[in-house]
């Protein structure tokens, strides 16, 4: 009787080690690339939703508008969350990719900083202006600088403005191109700068915010940040999972109170 109960003790203990198991040696790997804030933030939040729906989420972060898409393109990703539709579209044209908008989930105003001046007022002649230097923000960055009174560009090129499209300058003014990721580096070394949102909450200086772009509904058609997979995979199990998980209700506040007013939700 004694070795009989060894035997079922022996038994019951092997049986409780099988369950500690990790449970994502069961669920399904996504991995989702994003630039820091607030995308990779985002996205973490979507870990409990995921394994809900059988996925293990690995969130995988980059500091740059570039390498997201490569991956994505290579296979390394299944989704990136980084970028808005004019930007995906320019890459692919530029790229030869094709990579297609899956979900919209937020925007993010580009707005003017202070650098070393606080106030629109301060400008003066000679002033620097650190702009984001892309096909999609400048143009953005540029609008904001007219909307300011400090240049006018040609009314027929307004959406795709290059510094040869500056008629005229209210002062004058030295507009500087530059990386969007490094533009809140170069605050220290200019009198303003024009930085993307998630840059300006990576780089801790929303606090030096002076002036936000004016938003509409087609400005913000052209700045929702989504979330991007290749084509074909719109309607592939793990796509309709990052939809579902962006749409859970913790989620969705998570996203709309976390960064406002910076970071605008467009969920539902």
């Amino acid at each position: 009787m004694k070795k009989l109960l060894s035997i079922l003790l022996v038994l019951l203990v092997l049986v409780g080690c099988g369950s500690g198991k990790d449970q994502t040696d069961d669920l399904e790997k996504i991995v989702i690339g994003g630039t820091a804030l607030p995308h990779a933030d985002f996205l973490k939040q979507l870990k409990a939703p995921l394994k809900a729906l059988g996925y293990d989420l690995e969130v995988i972060e980059f500091d740059d508008y570039v390498a997201p898409n490569a991956s994505l393109e290579s296979g390394e990703l299944d989704a990136n969350y980084f970028q808005h539709t004019p930007y995906l579209n320019n890459f692919n044209e530029e790229h030869g990719t094709d990579l297609v908008p899956l979900i919209q989930v937020h925007y993010e105003p580009i707005a003017i900083y202070s650098g070393l001046k606080t106030t629109l007022a301060d400008v003066a002649d000679g002033d620097v202006i650190v702009v984001p230097d892309d096909a999609t923000n400048l143009p953005r960055a540029l609008k904001l600088l007219e909307e300011i009174g400090w240049i006018k560009l040609n009314p027929n090129n307004r959406d795709t403005s290059t510094l040869n499209d500056i008629t005229e300058y209210a002062y004058d003014i030295e507009i500087r191109l530059a990386s969007a990721e490094n533009t809140p580096k170069l605050l220290d070394s200019a009198a303003y700068g024009i930085v993307n949102g998630n840059y300006a909450l990576a780089g801790g200086i929303t606090n030096r915010g002076i002036q936000a772009e004016p938003i509409d509904d087609v400005t913000i058609a052209n700045i929702v940040n989504i979330v991007a997979v290749r084509a074909g995979e719109t309607e592939t199990a793990k796509s309709k999972a990052i939809i579902a998980a962006f749409n859970d209700e913790s989620v969705k506040k998570y996203i709309a109170e976390t960064f406002a007013p910076a970071v605008i939700s467009t969920l539902d």
